[in-house]
C-alpha cells in the first residue's frame, strides 16, 4: 500500500490560465492527458458506507485499477491509502482485490456484487517541478 498525499486547489474562473502563466511553470513542458474513470460500487452502496472508493481509470496509455480509502484531511490537504495497479483488460481484477485488507473486511458478497455505478471524464494537465529551482 502507498500513502496518496493530495492537494486540492479552488481556482476562480480566470484560476486555470493564470497558473499556466504563473513564472514556475509558463517555462515547464506541460503533459495535457484525457481521463476515463468508471467507479465501482455494490447496488446497496457498500463501498460508499465504508468510505472506500474504487475505479478503472483509462490513462490513454492503459489502465489503472485503484481503491482508496477514507484519509484525514485539513485546508485541501488529504493523505489516504491507496493501493493501484495495471490491469489489462476493462473488468475488475477480483483476485487483486481479494488480497486486499480494506476489501477482506467487507467480505466475499460485497466482492461479488460490484458493478459500476458511474463515470467521470477530464482532462489533467501535469507539470513536473523540481524544488530545488528558484
Amino acid at each position: 500500500m502507498s500513502q496518496e498525499i493530495e492537494l486540492k486547489l479552488a481556482l476562480p474562473p480566470e484560476g486555470p490560465e493564470r497558473l499556466r502563466r504563473h513564472p514556475r511553470l509558463a517555462a515547464l513542458p506541460a503533459e495535457d492527458r484525457t481521463l476515463a474513470n468508471t467507479y465501482y460500487d455494490t447496488p446497496d452502496g457498500a463501498l460508499e458506507a465504508a468510505r472506500v472508493a474504487l475505479r478503472i481509470r483509462n490513462t490513454g496509455k492503459g489502465r489503472v485499477q485503484t481503491l482508496k480509502t477514507t484519509g484525514n484531511g485539513q485546508g485541501g490537504l488529504s493523505v489516504r491509502g491507496e493501493w493501484e495497479w495495471p490491469i489489462d483488460e476493462n473488468r475488475l481484477d477480483l483476485d487483486g482485490l481479494k488480497t486486499l485488507a480494506p476489501m477482506q473486511a467487507l467480505g466475499d458478497e460485497t466482492l461479488a456484487a460490484l458493478a459500476p455505478r458511474f463515470a467521470t471524464d477530464f482532462a489533467r494537465r501535469t507539470w513536473i517541478v523540481d524544488g530545488e529551482q528558484g
